[in-house]
């Protein structure tokens, strides 16, 4: 499984496009509120939107493990399942499924292709008898309100591809009286729009400056892997800083390259992956996993 080191999301626009194999069974989950200093299985902290397809039977007409759904909380809403439970929303294996997340102060929408499949908001009596319900009532930091992390599942399904996965801080409450992407047509003003174009980005007018740890890739680097070592090479000379931790963020190494394009790396990258990071200044402008060939 993979997960960000930045575990401070809490009010989120998250998104990212996935498909299985044809003629495989594909099973996976997007995992957000993710706390790796709780819990390094898949589920304790994390709530869960479920993505697979239907050769993944055992669970493909339950109405809380079935696709989008918020896994073993929360089902799709009665417009985005069939009479037998499984999603009407999902395109067929071997094309790419569009999923996002929304997220402000413990209220969560689960879009899926466009389309409002769910929400919920943690703290209400119904989410609680829900969460009582579910195999994950005895864990007491799951139902909080709380930051973390985002996390792609290994399910044993290595058919599963992601791609195009961002997100974006919201600073404005998507549920706010104000907020245009209320559904008036409901008669409330308690759920979003039930279409949400996947490219169409919340509150795009708002102005934010460039964190500091934001991937700002205008020096392009190539990394070419052997038995000896790395061979990065720089498409302008600069001083960067390169380094080498473990996927746990355990730093193994920090080199510094003095007004260079390129730089040898010597070194055996067997075993366990590592996180290659690469700063100009104090922009990091690449990381990448990398391992022996």
């Amino acid at each position: 499984s993979l997960f960000t080191k930045d575990a401070s999301f809490l009010n989120f626009d998250w998104k990212v496009e996935w498909q299985s194999t044809v003629g495989a069974a594909g099973n996976a989950g997007l995992l957000y509120y993710y706390q790796i200093a709780v819990s390094t299985e898949n589920n304790p902290t994390a709530a869960e939107y479920q993505v697979q397809n239907h050769r993944w039977t055992s669970e493909w007409k339950d109405l809380l493990t079935t696709a989008g759904c918020n896994y073993e909380v929360t089902p799709l809403l009665p417009t985005r399942r069939n009479s037998d439970n499984s999603p009407n929303w999902l395109r067929a294996e071997g094309h790419w499924n569009q999923s996002r997340i929304i997220s402000y102060q413990g209220h969560v929408a689960h879009y899926g292709n466009g389309l409002r499949l769910l929400e919920y908001q943690k703290g209400t009596a119904a989410y609680q008898k829900a969460f009582m319900e579910s195999k994950y009532k005895t864990y007491t930091v799951y139902p909080t309100i709380h930051a973390g992390s985002f996390f792609l599942q290994d399910h044993g399904q290595p058919q599963m591809k992601f791609r195009n996965l961002r997100v974006k801080r919201l600073t404005e409450n998507p549920w706010g009286p104000t907020s245009p992407y209320l559904n008036k047509a409901s008669g409330k003003d308690s759920t979003l729009l039930d279409t949400l174009a996947f490219d169409r980005n919340l509150f795009s007018k708002t102005t934010t400056s460039v964190p500091k740890y934001m991937i700002v890739p205008k020096v392009a680097v190539k990394i070419t892997t052997s038995g000896d070592g790395l061979d990065l090479q720089f498409s302008e000379a600069g001083n960067y800083t390169v380094s080498l931790e473990d996927v746990r963020g355990m730093r193994y190494s920090v080199h510094k390259v003095k007004q260079a394009s390129q730089y040898f790396l010597r070194g055996k990258f067997s075993g366990s992956p590592r996180v290659l990071t690469i700063w100009k200044g104090d922009k990091r402008i690449t990381e990448s996993i990398i391992g022996a060939k």
